[in-house]
């Protein structure tokens, strides 16, 4: 659970975490971690949301700029989904 704390945290844009990463490597596993979740609430706690494209739909855009989901999962008894994702050719 990575992304979260560069985009929320760090105000890390999702597009440069998806350059980042399909420069990095072939094939990524990736936990999508939505602003609904304790560990976000509790970044956004100390700071004002003005992440208004931290979102689902707006995550998958920006990684399939660079990587192909191959698979996503939702994570049971979370709001969490797991990624599987690989560079594109």
């Amino acid at each position: 659970a990575l992304i979260h704390h560069l985009a929320i945290g760090n105000n890390v844009p999702l597009e440069n975490i998806s350059a980042y990463l399909a420069g990095a490597a072939h094939s990524v596993i990736m936990e999508w971690v939505p602003k609904e979740d304790s560990q976000v609430q509790r970044l956004l706690a100390s700071r004002e949301d003005v992440f208004e494209h931290y979102d689902q739909g707006s995550f998958e855009a920006a990684i399939s700029a660079h990587l192909k989901i191959v698979r996503k999962e939702s994570i049971w008894g979370t709001v969490r989904t797991l990624y599987l994702l690989e560079r594109k050719a």
